[in-house]
């Protein structure tokens, strides 16, 4: 029986200090901003750094994004999509987003 309570307090203070990390979907436009979001309660108040690269092999070009969260842990942050043909993006404790990058906006 304290095997299954452990296991609801794990999960429930897992669900509490849920992190997360917020890139716009679809397609990125090379030159545009966007805006990049990071929660986690447990960082309230610290600077997060996101890591973005291109995956190109040998040595992918990279870049940070440094967000700085408030007292309840979300933060946010503004980055020029550079002229790559991907971008994945790295936070502390989440998945790795990845997102394809156009050189140009398609017209509509």
């Amino acid at each position: 029986m304290l095997s299954r309570w452990s296991f609801v307090a794990f999960l429930f203070t897992s669900l509490l200090s849920a992190q997360t990390l917020t890139v716009p979907g679809g397609t990125l436009v090379a030159g545009s901003e966007i805006t990049v979001g990071y929660s986690d309660p447990a960082k309230a108040g610290k600077t997060v750094t996101v890591d973005v690269n291109d995956a190109l092999p040998p040595a992918p070009n990279r870049g940070k994004i440094l967000i700085q969260l408030d007292e309840h842990g979300n933060g946010q942050a503004t980055w020029i999509v550079p002229y790559w043909e991907v971008a994945l993006f790295n936070a502390p404790d989440v998945p790795e987003e990845a997102r394809f990058v156009a050189p140009w906006a398609p017209r509509r």
